[in-house]
């Protein structure tokens, strides 16, 4: 089991990442920034608004503290583009396969407002780490399929 220690290291890692990767890299839509960190070969099912997306992810604060954790044993679900969830996540996530990762940059207005949240000030922005565990139920073992899968568009008839 991994402690509070590890927590802070891979917390920390991550903000130093988001800080020196904000200059380089990170692409931009509308008043998100983000950067691909692993982005899988051979997507079939990228995400889009309807999808149904599991995902988990760990958000920090500014100063690099943790705010929020959503583990892969028990990741997070929702429809993409429905105002199920923050607008980080609705807008961020568009194009990301299954097995993918992403860093987020996100400001106040994609999250929880003008309000404050745990350890993020009024007004503050955000780090996103997401990794997305399935796309409509494909998931990232089910990338590749074999070209004469049944059901796989590349089958003959």
């Amino acid at each position: 089991m991994k402690g509070p220690l590890h927590t802070f290291c891979v917390a920390l890692l991550l903000f130093v990442s988001l800080q020196v990767g904000e200059a380089k890299g990170f692409r931009r839509v509308r008043n998100l920034s983000y950067k691909d960190v692993k982005e899988p070969e051979n997507c079939l099912h990228s995400i889009s608004p309807g999808s149904v997306v599991k995902y988990s992810y760990t958000i920090l604060d500014e100063r690099g503290d943790q705010v929020q954790h959503v583990g892969k044993d028990r990741p997070a679900e929702f429809v993409i583009g429905k105002g199920h969830t923050y607008k980080a996540f609705d807008e961020g996530m568009i194009g990301m396969c299954p097995g993918g990762q992403r860093k987020i940059s996100a400001p106040h207005t994609h999250m929880w407002g003008d309000y404050a949240f745990g350890t993020v000030k009024e007004k503050e922005s955000v780090r996103i780490l997401v990794d997305v565990v399935s796309v409509d139920g494909v998931d990232e073992r089910m990338r590749k399929l074999p070209p004469n899968f049944v059901g796989s568009p590349h089958a003959e008839l």
